[in-house]
């Protein structure tokens, strides 16, 4: 229920966001701006099926799919902090909660402005704030050749059973926007492209996500204000399928026979 209903959310804001969603406003602030964000949310949440056998009778997963809507910044706000100090991109930064705290899966960034002509200095705002990605199990996320086999490698027999979201309780709930400066990122920062974002989520996702997103300058690889963090978390529970037929599966290294090998008891 929780999944079409957010389904029907991401075509509702996709057909009216423009008209409907009320612009994030920018304060002038001591360390620079202050922004209240407006409007972001998890706009989608679907398990991503996985069937495998040798008649692909059984059913397990190969990840989630998650859908963000970005706060929606107005043009002209948008256009200044760009020449100001060189805003282009959201980035987003995607992590696993369990008990032994927070383990950051990811960040990828996705572009928010575009310069059109760099003689004129034409600029273009990206109006549809919306991305999508995917957080898969580790022997999903190594190839499309591996997703495309009729057994999975790394012995993974694992499907989601439900994804919820839960209120989150979040600190600095504004974007401090920083005049000078700027944070480095250290870790590798996806680029977002047209195709399918995959995130490496490890061998089991059951558990608690959070995600976070900052201003960016993709040019200098800097974060430009600090990690606002979504008010809702992804819960995600998971079972085992027994794949008997499955046992002694190998993805082959040459491409004869498709690349796949069913070993026999024995042999």
């Amino acid at each position: 229920m929780l999944q079409k209903g957010l389904f029907l959310c991401s075509i509702f804001f996709n057909i009216f966001a423009l008209s409907c969603t009320k612009e994030s406003q920018l304060i002038s602030s001591a360390e620079g701006w202050r922004i209240r964000p407006l409007g972001q949310g998890i706009v989608e949440l679907k398990d991503e099926p996985w069937r495998v056998g040798i008649k692909e009778k059984k059913v397990i997963s190969k990840g989630l799919k998650m859908g963000l809507r970005f706060p929606h910044l107005s043009l002209d706000d948008v256009k200044f902090l760009y020449k100001e100090i060189g805003l282009d991109s959201w980035l987003v930064k995607v992590s696993q909660l369990n008990a032994n705290g927070e383990k950051i899966l990811a960040y990828y960034s996705i572009p928010v402005i575009f310069e059109t002509s760099l003689k004129k200095g034409g600029l273009s705002v990206r109006e549809k704030q919306t991305s999508f990605f995917n957080i898969y199990y580790a022997a999903a996320s190594i190839s499309n050749r591996a997703r495309q086999s009729p057994c999975p490698v790394m012995n993974h027999n694992l499907k989601i059973d439900s994804i919820d979201l839960k209120s989150h309780i979040t600190y600095g709930k504004d974007f401090t926007v920083f005049k000078d400066g700027g944070t480095p990122i250290p870790d590798k920062v996806e680029i977002f492209s047209y195709g399918l974002i995959v995130i490496n989520g490890g061998k089991q996702l059951q558990g608690e996500y959070k995600i976070e997103v900052a201003l960016y300058n993709s040019k200098i690889k800097k974060a430009l204000s600090n990690f606002v963090s979504f008010d809702k978390k992804v819960i995600v529970k998971e079972s085992p399928v027994q794949l008997l037929e499955c046992q002694n599966f190998r993805l082959k290294d040459d491409n004869s026979k498709k690349g796949f090998e069913f070993f026999k008891f024995g042999r």
